[in-house]
């Protein structure tokens, strides 16, 4: 993930901050295993144990989003340690296999509060943030809105919000965006407003943020 700046944040230092972003998978499976598979422990506590083996570890945990998702899991790392945990969102209508909800109920007010209450920030898909228009294929009005409103929402619960996944191929952007992806990460982090992006092309990112530090400091 990439995260950017605003006007207000040390946008040079940000820049050049390394994280870990990794993605616990399957913890329910894991956990349903065998105990003597892992030694009696939870999954979360052998990826736990192994971040903390390699030097993550007190304040430098600070440096790791862990992202999942499942909810139990996040929940149960939030209680040990200051790992910086993030609620994947999956299709709307699928089934979490935690929790036996489907993933629609994170979009929600309600769901925001819950994850407010053990993460760090919330990771839908970015169409699910503001959805396209399904007759002009653009991000118009009423996309721009619907974002806005999400990303409030998590930021009034304490959330950072960085949808998944951005993409340089023009059938992956809206009509309006002209087929310039520049055009994509200016609506979703300047119009909408969210806190960082996963994408399958960095240097696209990254340049965009370079882009974001020159006009914030000019």
């Amino acid at each position: 993930a990439d995260v950017f700046p605003s006007a207000s944040s040390q946008t040079s230092r940000l820049l050049g901050k390394t994280c870990l972003y990794p993605e616990i998978k399957h913890t329910t499976w894991h956990n349903s295993l065998s105990a003597s598979l892992w030694d009696n422990k939870r999954f979360e506590d052998i990826v736990l144990d192994l971040l903390r083996e390699n030097g993550y570890d007190g304040e430098r945990m600070e440096r790791v989003y862990m992202q999942s998702f499942e909810t139990t899991d996040l929940q149960y790392m939030s209680t040990r340690s200051r790992i910086r945990l993030i609620q994947l969102v999956d299709e709307m209508d699928m089934v979490q296999a935690d929790t036996n909800r489907t993933f629609a109920h994170f979009m929600t007010e309600q769901g925001l509060r819950d994850v407010g209450e053990y993460a760090y920030g919330i990771s839908p898909n970015k169409n699910d943030i503001a959805p396209v228009n399904a007759t002009s294929g653009s991000m118009d009005s009423t996309s721009l809105a619907h974002g806005k409103t999400f990303v409030q929402n998590a930021h009034k619960n304490g959330l950072k919000v960085h949808p998944w996944v951005f993409r340089n191929e023009y059938e992956f952007l809206a009509w309006n965006f002209g087929q310039d992806p520049y055009n994509e990460y200016k609506f979703f982090v300047e119009d909408v407003g969210i806190d960082g992006v996963f994408t399958d092309f960095p240097e696209t990112a990254v340049r965009y943020a370079e882009l974001m530090v020159h006009s914030c400091t000019s």
